[in-house]
């Protein structure tokens, strides 16, 4: 154990032995939730390739994500359901259409 970490381990041992090592930083923290705007969903990767380039042409970020046999055509990350939600308003406005917006993990699923 480093020594760095042995100050934090102690302190935090009342917690329960994996708070305590989550605290000192010897356990990752799950992964915070990561939202997208979606941009469609379609049938053939070309069509959806497509889609992505015109997105990427108003300057913004856009991949495609493949779930199951459709292609999905999203944003970059976004920390919550609220900022992706902000982010859905902004690209009606500059004439890009959105589908929903969507937990990552659903879309990979």
């Amino acid at each position: 154990l480093a020594a760095t970490r042995l100050p934090a381990l102690l302190q935090a041992r009342d917690r329960g032995p994996l708070e305590a090592a989550r605290t000192a930083a010897l356990l990752p923290l799950p992964p915070a939730p990561q939202y997208v705007v979606v941009f469609g969903t379609f049938a053939t990767r070309q069509a959806a390739d497509e889609a992505a380039r015109l997105v990427r042409r108003k300057g913004y970020i856009a991949d495609v994500l493949r779930a199951g046999e459709t292609f999905h055509v999203v944003s970059r990350t976004y920390a919550s359901a609220d900022r992706a939600r902000f982010w859905t308003a902004i690209f009606e406005q500059i004439g890009l259409n959105t589908d929903t917006t969507a937990d990552i993990v659903d879309l990979e699923s």
